[in-house]
């Protein structure tokens, strides 16, 4: 999946946070589903996602059934930036490379996340 870079003017901002886990362990989940120059965008992350209506913000992702997934997001209004994880990903994928594939699969993932933190200037 090749990585795409978007530019824009935020609108139609609506934010909400899932928590889920077990008994003992909950881990959130930060989400902002809004439209950027008429793209619908939907953005999830461990870390708050500091998008308001109106900020001017640039994002690296994809596009799957029409709506943009980014990866990372840079708030030229703000000046913050988000994005998924990226190294601790890797280490974390490395000892399950002999697994069928799953280390593999994580490694990849988090060099794309690392890849579109670069291509953002992050």
């Amino acid at each position: 999946m090749q990585l795409e870079r978007i530019r824009g003017v935020v609108s139609d901002v609506r934010h909400s946070t899932e928590v889920y886990g077990a008994k003992d362990t909950t881990h959130s989940s930060n989400n902002a589903i809004f439209k950027l120059e008429n793209t619908p965008v939907s953005l999830s992350l461990s870390a708050p996602v500091m998008i308001d209506e109106g900020n001017i913000i640039s994002l690296v992702g994809h596009r799957k059934r029409g709506i943009f997934y980014p990866r990372a997001y840079k708030n030229e209004t703000l000046r913050v930036w988000g994005s998924k994880s990226g190294w601790s990903q890797i280490l974390f994928g490395i000892p399950f490379i002999f697994f069928a594939g799953i280390g593999i699969y994580i490694i990849w993932d988090a060099t794309q996340n690392l890849k579109a933190r670069r291509e953002l200037g992050l």
